[in-house]
């Protein structure tokens, strides 16, 4: 059963699907990807992994000292854990976002 607006590819085309539906991909247009931004230290490149960790470790340290403040550690059984979780959920927004 065809489904109305999705027209069938023509011949030199693929088809792409995206959740619910197909759309048929034209080889002379550019597909829409993330592009990951490298960092170049010392003309060596560095993963965007090791970037998005070290920018989650400052932002974690800047953090820290309020956390302490507000009494974030009596909120846990395990400080250390909770402040593990916190990191990790900075670094995975960090890598979805940026």
């Amino acid at each position: 059963m065809r489904r109305p607006g999705v027209r069938r590819p023509r011949f030199g085309e693929r088809r792409s699907c995206d959740r619910a539906t197909c759309l048929p991909i034209n080889r002379k247009k550019v597909a829409m990807m993330h592009t990951y931004r490298e960092l170049i230290i010392g003309g060596v490149l560095v993963a965007p992994i090791i970037s998005y960790a070290a920018t989650a470790l400052v932002i974690f340290l800047l953090l820290r000292p309020l956390l302490h403040r507000i009494g974030f550690a009596r909120l846990f059984s395990n400080p250390s854990l909770a402040e593990l979780s916190v990191y990790v959920s900075m670094f995975g927004l960090l890598t979805l976002f940026l």
